[in-house]
């Protein structure tokens, strides 16, 4: 729930919350202490490379561990490419179907925020901002779709909508 409250607080409406969420959770299943098998991605955006040593910089700097959730959601929004305007372009790398090897895709930030659907939104997020080589669109876009009709159900307002963000995050740790 923290995660939602986080994104609307920020001013986002519910497709864009979804579009994110379904991408965080691909990436590592909504949990901030993910560390990448075989990898070097970090946390919930599975941030690698010179994203994830800001990440590392910036909890330092906090005097925060890493792995602090709510690091993580100022981190992303204040000190990260969400700020700038961001976009990718690219080829997807393989492994998965979804799509195809080798096919080009790309998103951007002002694609992002004139999404209207879960399904554009999460594929602007992930090809723009996540940049995902391996990007199992389909899973993300069925995950986003879930948080989407929890957040409709009017999130936070009771504990029926928190139990049905964390059945479509399955999430035994409160996360989401």
């Amino acid at each position: 729930v923290k995660v939602a409250q986080f994104f609307r607080e920020k001013g986002l409406d519910d497709i864009q919350i979804a579009g994110i969420m379904g991408n965080m959770w691909a990436e590592s299943g909504m949990d901030p202490a993910k560390v990448q098998e075989d990898g070097g991605g970090r946390g919930i955006c599975q941030w690698d490379g010179s994203r994830r040593d800001h990440l590392f910089s910036y909890a330092a700097m906090m005097q925060t561990d890493w792995t602090n959730l709510d690091l993580q959601l100022k981190f992303f929004w204040e000190e990260d490419e969400w700020k700038d305007n961001w976009s990718g372009s690219y080829e997807v790398s393989g492994g998965y179907d979804n799509p195809s090897p080798g096919t080009h895709v790309s998103g951007s930030k002002d694609g992002f925020l004139a999404a209207d659907s879960v399904a554009e939104a999460t594929e602007q997020f992930c090809y723009g901002w996540e940049r995902a080589g391996f990007p199992r669109i389909n899973e993300r876009i069925a995950k986003a779709e879930e948080y989407y009709l929890a957040l409709q159900s009017g999130l936070g307002s009771d504990s029926y909508v928190n139990a049905a963000i964390a059945i479509a995050n399955d999430d035994s740790h409160g996360y989401s």
